[in-house]
């Protein structure tokens, strides 16, 4: 399996003051929830200590708020541990950013699927084992095993997945290729967060 949390597209990002708290709020009530259950963390001897899991939120057109890379261990989140995405190009692998932090190692994962519909207002991506684990059993869409997170093949393999899933307003899909990785999408950050709790 890849190494967790490289940043693998380019990231042209300005070092700014872009999001205020009132962005944040409604997203960060969440991301505490997904920490809680152990689905977001860091600081551990799993994955080699590195942080993981990060949860995002559309703003105007494709223009989303994500966490930073590397913020998963930490308990709490402010304003400065969040990024704003500005553009992206999945086929250039870029993507142009503002904040005090960078954005995550999976923005363009995030980008995808607010790329492929506008009815996505919401995504989460964690770390869940018991149910990556029963990725074969379940009728859950999921990427193939040979694709790496954090890539364009990724974000191309989430939305052929979503596409043959029939295009729904909310749900969940397996990174088969990225170990324990699983995407959680809705119209809201709360829908988005049940579609996750009810595989727990």
């Amino acid at each position: 399996m890849s190494k967790e949390g490289v940043i693998k597209f380019q990231n042209l990002h300005s070092q700014e003051n872009a999001i205020n708290t009132s962005q944040i709020t409604p997203l960060s009530q969440y991301r505490d929830k997904l920490k809680k259950l152990k689905l977001i963390g860091g600081g551990t001897k799993r994955y080699h200590g590195l942080g993981f899991g990060n949860v995002s939120r559309r703003t105007i057109g494709d223009q989303f708020i994500i966490t930073g890379s590397q913020t998963g261990a930490l308990e709490k989140l402010a304003a400065k541990d969040y990024a704003l995405v500005t553009k992206f190009s999945i086929g250039q692998n870029k993507l142009w950013s503002q904040g005090l932090t960078n954005a995550s190692s999976e923005s363009m994962t995030h980008a995808a699927l607010y790329q492929i519909s506008t009815k996505i207002k919401s995504v989460f991506h964690v770390h869940f084992p018991e149910l990556w684990e029963k990725k074969d059993e379940l009728p859950i869409p999921q990427t193939p095993g040979n694709v790496a997170y954090g890539t364009p093949a990724m974000a191309k393999a989430i939305q052929k997945a979503y596409l043959k899933a029939g295009k729904p307003i909310k749900g969940v899909i397996i990174m088969g290729g990225h170990e324990d990785g699983v995407i959680a999408f809705g119209p809201t950050p709360q829908e988005t967060f049940q579609q996750l709790t009810k595989y727990l």
